[in-house]
Formats: C-alpha cells, structure tokens, sequence
C-alpha cells in the first residue's frame, strides 16, 4: 500500500519527455514513453506515484516580491499585491522590523535593488514563506495593484 503525502509544487515542466516535478526541496524526476512506467506514473486525479510512495502536487502559491534600497541603504522587499490595511499600504519586509506596512509614497522614493545586494533577504523570505513561491519582479502594476484594493 502507498503512502499518500500532498505537496506544494514549486516547479513543474516537461522537456524532451522528462517530467520534473520539485516540491519541499526535493526533486522527483519521471521518464514518460507512450505509456508511463508501472510504479511511476501520474494518475488522473494528479497524484504522482514513486515507487512506494504517492505525492499529490499542487502548485505552490505565488506571491511577487520587489526588493528595494532606501536612503541609508536598508534593503526592504515589498509586496505590492499584499495590501497590509484598508489604506492601501503595502506589505513590505526587512531584516530588522520584519513585517510591516508601507505607503506607495514611500515605495517610490526607494531604487532598485541589485540581486547582491537582496539576495540574503530572498533567503530569509524563503525560508518563511517555504510553502510559497516567490517571484521577484521589478515595478508594480498599478492596475493589478488598484484591483486588489477594491476587493
């Protein structure tokens, strides 16, 4: 009898055949001909068996980050689309003060950060938001951002 486990999926493609599929850290890899492998095989509830064990994947809800240098320096990452309060602020993040709210007047007058210089921040929000995947992009979309504060 297999285990069922359900997974958040942060990645799932398909190239030449080969089916990888890497959920929690851990990178499980299917060959597919006409027909899948006995033992290996997606089944059409979309549970994923390897060998003794049955992974129901599921994609890992994204949320997209902007990582930003203000004045003295201090890399803050901001999530435009995570609206802190019903003024509109944004959730934003830093090493020290860690979770909090910022005003899109604030955000603006924050520049690009370079990958060096966010990249142990990516980590650390990594590493708290592990059943999640974040992708890092580089200005809001103020229509995106306008929808979710109506809802």
């Amino acid at each position: 009898m297999t285990k069922l486990t359900t997974m958040y999926a942060k990645n799932v493609h398909t190239n030449k055949g080969v089916t990888t599929v890497i959920a929690d850290d851990k990178q499980f890899t299917q060959i597919y001909k006409r027909v899948p492998p006995t033992g290996k095989q997606v089944t059409k509830n979309g549970v994923y068996n390897f060998g003794c064990f049955e992974y129901k994947i599921e994609m890992a809800p994204v949320i997209e980050v902007i990582f930003r240098k203000n004045d003295d320096g201090v890399i803050e990452a901001f999530f435009p689309y995570e609206i802190a309060d019903n003024q509109g602020n944004i959730t934003c993040y830093a090493h020290i003060g860690q979770h909090g709210g910022a005003c899109l007047g604030y955000y603006k007058e924050t520049h690009r950060a370079e990958y060096h210089e966010y990249k142990d921040l990516l980590q650390e929000l990594q590493s708290i938001y592990n059943d999640t995947t974040l992708r890092v992009i580089q200005k809001i979309n103020y229509t995106k951002y306008n929808a979710v504060c109506i809802k």
